[in-house]
């Protein structure tokens, strides 16, 4: 082979290892540059302007335009970093850096490059890198960390919700003490002439135990796990229960008006999703009005939703539905941002102030009951969430229980009557002296036991001599559902009332236990009382 057949020869492998470079180059998507450092020439390929929305030569290749790209934030490092290499510190230049588009958005780059050419002295000549576009691997990155913040921090919650609820149950049967004692001492004053200054004194007394009811209330709901229990709901109830401890926070600074409709209205929910929908809403209300003096209505009524009413989004079926309507007098929300309000992590609020995760589980509660949910807003003139949850039923408030009816004095129990005979087991001995007082003034024998096996052992020795059974769930010995069990197997048909400190103690246990009565710590005896007779009379002794 002659010499120009070689070079012919050689130049066509050159060629053809620039193709297959050339493709590579292109497939890979990273610019490549080449950066002639005495002569401050830079040479960059198409793909390097390409990544960045440009087209060849759009912008000139020099280190100046080079740099005006750069995100300010960034200037420092990156001339840091090839400093560091350029002087022989590391062996290969990585840097990470934020290059402007041609829109303006920033674009995450991995910068790695290598001198390669120096003179006699040392002094770098000539570096070739390429840069590449790391922006998913960076927003992966960011969300991950997120994730990871929000997962040590719902760690923290739930281990700091497992002690508040600790915490919170047993305070509740202290306060059912407090509570029994301030109902047996207005009992046994009332119809005297020192009744009048102490009867005040006791009515102050009863409004601090209520708000501390309410408050272990809110405790106990959100220090409950986040599995999913659908009971039926008072919506009524918890709408007024997030007022309350709204209204009870410092933090929480606007003026608050609720309006609930004469019926109650009953939804088939879990009743933690439904105070984190509502107190997140609500929360997000005040905020809107900060620096300016907030009015938040909190409006809640029954309405029948055509399917001309359902929005597309929405996984609503026509039928009847409770509406919660949230309206504020804040600032309003610009349509940049309305358009972004449902979405995870989207936050308007400072660094530390909010985390994005509030609508975002609003709106995933929502979706979850097939509701719907809407928004007005002007700007400077405040917002208004409309929520649309599938209604249950709604019972007019004649037919519940109103313990409040009550008389305030009892029928005298007298000794050759024959009243009904109750057994009540606590093992809190201060609630049984409370209980043992009050229920004869209501014209009730009682006998009460600490220890459930005690009570067991009388039950079993006289099965009949008992008309009810009014049980603690949570005791050392024995749960009350263990007691009820043991109870019925010597008398099958003796009712019961069963009353917990956990607020996730749904219906289908009670329907699966036969209870007759069912009631939440912390213990009011009127409410006991109003039970008792309510189960009395049905079993024809009323």
């Amino acid at each position: 082979m002659s010499e120009s057949d070689e070079l012919r020869k050689r130049i066509a492998e050159l060629e053809a290892e620039n193709e297959r470079l050339k493709h590579a180059i292109n497939i890979a998507s990273d610019g490549i540059y080449d950066w002639q450092i005495t002569e401050n020439k830079l040479y960059l390929t198409g793909s390097w302007y390409k990544t960045l929305g440009y087209e060849n030569q759009e912008v000139s290749s020099s280190i100046e335009q080079w740099q005006s790209m750069l995100h300010p934030d960034d200037v420092e490092s990156t001339w840091k970093a090839l400093r560091a290499h350029i002087n022989g510190e590391v062996e290969i230049h990585e840097h990470e850096n934020r290059l402007r588009m041609k829109n303006g958005q920033y674009r995450w780059n991995l910068d790695r490059g290598k001198v390669v050419e120096r003179d006699e002295n040392g002094v770098a000549l000539r570096m070739v890198g390429i840069d590449k576009d790391i922006t998913r691997q960076k927003h992966s990155e960011e969300l991950n960390h997120q994730l990871a913040a929000q997962l040590m921090q719902a760690k923290k919650m739930e281990a700091l919700g497992a002690f508040a609820g600790g915490i919170a149950h047993e305070f509740n049967n202290l306060l059912g003490i407090a509570f029994g004692l301030a109902d047996l001492i207005t009992l046994k004053l009332e119809s005297t002439p020192s009744y009048g200054r102490v009867g005040e004194h006791l009515e102050k007394l009863e409004e601090v135990l209520e708000r501390g009811r309410l408050l272990v209330k809110q405790i106990l709901t959100f220090s409950r796990k986040q599995d999913e229990d659908r009971i039926e709901l008072d919506l009524n109830r918890i709408c007024e229960e997030v007022a309350h401890a709204l209204k009870m926070s410092k933090q929480f600074t606007s003026s608050l008006t609720l309006t609930l409709p004469e019926d109650i209205l009953v939804i088939h929910a879990d009743s933690t999703h439904i105070h984190q929908l509502l107190t997140n809403l609500l929360i997000n209300a005040d905020h809107a009005c900060k620096d300016r003096e907030g009015q938040i209505t909190f409006d809640v009524s029954a309405v029948e939703l055509t399917a001309q009413d359902i929005e597309s989004e929405w996984l609503a079926q026509p039928g009847m539905f409770a509406k919660v309507t949230i309206k504020d007098n804040g600032v309003g929300i610009v349509d940049k941002v309305l358009e972004h309000i449902y979405e995870p992590f989207f936050t308007t609020r400072a660094h530390g102030e909010g985390t994005g995760m509030g609508l975002a589980i609003v709106h995933g509660i929502i979706s979850r009951y097939q509701g719907g949910i809407s928004v007005k807003t002007r700007i400077n003139e405040g917002t208004e969430f409309n929520i649309y949850l599938p209604l249950y039923s709604k019972r007019s408030e004649d037919n519940m229980i109103r313990p409040e009816s009550l008389p305030s004095s009892g029928i005298p129990l007298e000794e050759n009557q024959d009243q009904p005979n109750v057994v009540f087991i606590d093992d809190e001995e201060v609630m049984l002296e409370v209980v043992k007082a009050t229920l004869p003034i209501f014209g009730l024998r009682v006998d009460t036991f600490s220890d459930p096996l005690e009570a067991l052992w009388e039950i079993g020795r006289e099965p009949d001599k008992y008309h009810i059974l009014v049980t603690d769930q949570a005791m050392p010995q024995l749960t009350g559902l263990q007691v009820i069990n043991e109870a019925r197997k010597h008398s099958p048909g003796l009712p019961v009332v069963l009353y917990t400190g956990l607020n996730d103690f749904d219906d289908k246990i009670g329907e699966s236990q036969q209870l007759q009565g069912f009631l939440l710590k912390p213990l009011r005896v009127n409410e006991l009382i109003a039970h008792i007779r309510a189960i009395l009379s049905k079993e024809g002794r009323g």
